[in-house]
């Protein structure tokens, strides 16, 4: 037996919901650009929505690169928040990724949106300050996050316009 999706086309964003994340970049990039420059210990940041996609990025993380780590968010919040709900943990409040050379800080934004905020550091990061930094931008991002469905119903399947 075939798994449901097989055959499917992959998720792609709808020319709406592109059109949305141009102007989130404008919106949000200099927010996030922000926290770089004011966090000492902050490289890149970048917002990512509900679905996975890229909305916006700091100045220094080329499109490529903001994509892949884009992607990473994604898996690590479908990841932990699964682990979260078979553990009865309610909410992930953050995951940390520490690396040899620098961490990588994923904070949900909470509301209708249910994005991420991601954040990578530098080697050594003061972490407690760079997580209450994030914690307040958290707050201030909110509803920015929240984008256009893809479409009700089939995955893969976009809305007619």
């Amino acid at each position: 037996m075939s798994h449901p999706s097989a055959g499917m086309a992959p998720h792609l964003p709808s020319q709406e919901q592109m059109a949305t994340y141009a102007n989130r970049q404008g919106e949000l990039g200099w927010i996030l650009e922000a926290l770089v420059n004011e966090e000492p210990d902050v490289r890149h940041a970048v917002a990512v929505s509900a679905d996975g996609l890229l909305v916006a990025r700091s100045a220094g993380l080329d499109r490529d690169g903001a994509e892949r780590l884009a992607a990473g968010v994604s898996g690590m919040a479908s990841i932990t928040g699964g682990l979260c709900r078979d553990f009865h943990g309610q909410a992930v409040i953050y995951t940390t990724v520490t690396m040899l050379v620098g961490t990588v800080l994923i904070l949900g934004v909470p509301g209708p949106a249910a994005g991420a905020l991601a954040v990578v550091t530098g080697s050594e990061p003061e972490i407690g300050r760079v997580g209450a930094a994030c914690t307040r931008l958290v707050k201030r991002l909110g509803d920015a996050l929240s984008v256009p469905p893809a479409a009700a119903g089939v995955p893969g399947q976009h809305a007619a316009h």
